[in-house]
């Protein structure tokens, strides 16, 4: 008999993967986890009901968001960024949805303490959810971005995994503008997903998004 992992995407969407093992389904003290290899994507993760990335498209995410070597804390990064001061150049906000343990990644705080310990050139980028399904949240986000950063821009990625298959990122910068971008260097390594075209592109947004933005 087939076995089914349904995402609740909206109260009037879903969907689902078929599973062809379910290998872990428990939970912490935190979240529901669910990892099973599925027959569409391959290996798939799932948080409280939520699908968060799978084997055969994980590449588009990680590779949008651009993760750079590092250093691993295990701890509250909520705490952390309050009492940081002046010391990242970049803070890249992997974060699970707004809920639960999520939803102080989602504040005006928190964004005001990003800020602060962000270098005098520094910038951060964190996933904001879908454009088309999380317009209240997205908006809510970048104006939050707007008001405390000199540079807010958001910019989008199809991921097919995520509601809509629509998925945005906002970033707050406090010298460099994205949109004034150009190449200095060469790209030296092979990518599945990101080039020169998509840097650019991906932050060409469509007009429905644009409208409903605040402006400075």
């Amino acid at each position: 008999m087939s076995q089914w992992i349904t995402e609740e995407q909206t109260p009037h969407l879903r969907l689902s993967a078929e599973a062809e093992e379910v290998l872990y389904s428990g939970e912490s003290e935190f979240q529901k986890i669910e990892v099973f290899k599925s027959k569409e994507y391959g290996m798939m993760l799932a948080l409280d009901g939520v699908f968060q990335t799978s084997e055969r498209e994980e590449f588009i995410y990680h590779m949008i968001e651009n993760h750079p070597k590092l250093t691993v804390k295990i701890g509250d990064g909520i705490g952390f960024m309050a009492e940081a001061e002046d010391y990242y150049d970049v803070i890249i906000v992997d974060c699970s949805d707004p809920i639960g343990p999520g939803e102080g990644l989602f504040t005006e705080e928190f964004y005001k303490n990003t800020l602060k310990a962000l270098k005098a050139d520094g910038l951060f980028v964190q996933q904001t959810e879908s454009p088309m399904l999380h317009q209240p949240l997205v908006e809510k986000v970048f104006g939050y971005v707007n008001n405390h950063f000199p540079i807010a821009r958001l910019y989008t990625a199809f991921i097919p995994l995520y509601p809509a298959g629509m998925h945005c990122f906002t970033l707050g910068s406090k010298t460099f503008d994205p949109l004034k971008w150009t190449p200095n260097r060469e790209q030296t390594f092979e990518t599945k997903y990101y080039n020169e075209g998509i840097q650019k592109a991906a932050f060409a947004l469509p007009n429905f998004v644009k409208n409903y933005l605040p402006s400075k």
